[in-house]
């Protein structure tokens, strides 16, 4: 049964989050260093609780981060080949 659980759980968690990690990045203009500030700011203001949405906000502002950086990373690239 736990192994049951265990699976659905990571498969809620794991719905829409591609989604909302593209719609932050999108807001953010692919600007990491906003998205790095505003994941500062929601883990420590007030300070996190496990499991709270702030958490959860944390989570997707990382993520969101990682995916701009990325980006960003391939975006010169190519603008150094072209």
């Amino acid at each position: 049964m736990a192994e049951e659980l265990i699976d659905l759980a990571l498969e809620l968690a794991g719905e829409g989050f591609e989604e909302h990690v593209d719609a932050l990045v999108e807001e953010a203009g692919n600007n990491e260093t906003e998205l790095a500030l505003a994941a500062a700011q929601v883990s420590t203001e007030p300070p996190m609780q496990s499991g709270s949405v702030d958490q959860i906000a944390y989570s997707l502002l990382v993520e969101a981060f990682q995916r701009a950086s990325t980006s960003g990373a391939r975006s010169s690239s190519l603008d150094d080949v072209a």
